[in-house]
């Protein structure tokens, strides 16, 4: 019994694809992140030096409702990423010609964002 158990495991793992990627035609980007050893201040504000002279993630492609369009020109997105030996830093400059006209489903904007 023991080795038909074995056996069917044995199977089973041969032909289950534990990462079955969904094939689609977004194009994939990378980002290089850059290390500092000065931490920027935490204060809405992207003047600080450590955010000088770090590549910026544009041309961003919407998830929903057109999966891989490009985002429209009226929500444009601008991202820095850098980090230290405490935290990941994101300073994102984000445009929104009618900020007010967004609504979300559940009252919880927070909710709505995933990572």
């Amino acid at each position: 019994m023991r080795n038909l158990i074995l056996i069917y495991f044995i199977f089973l793992c041969a032909f289950v694809d534990a990462q079955n990627v969904v094939q689609d035609s977004i194009i994939r980007k990378s980002y290089q992140i850059s290390k500092t050893a000065i931490a920027p201040k935490i204060d809405g504000f992207l003047n600080d030096a450590v955010w000088e002279n770090l590549p910026i993630a544009t041309n961003f492609v919407e998830r929903q409702p057109k999966n891989g369009n490009p985002a429209p020109d009226n929500l444009r997105a601008e991202v820095k990423l850098l980090y230290d030996d405490l935290g990941i830093y994101v300073a994102a400059m984000m445009s929104d010609d009618r900020p007010g006209a967004t609504k979300s489903n559940n009252g919880n904007y927070r909710a709505e964002f995933s990572i």
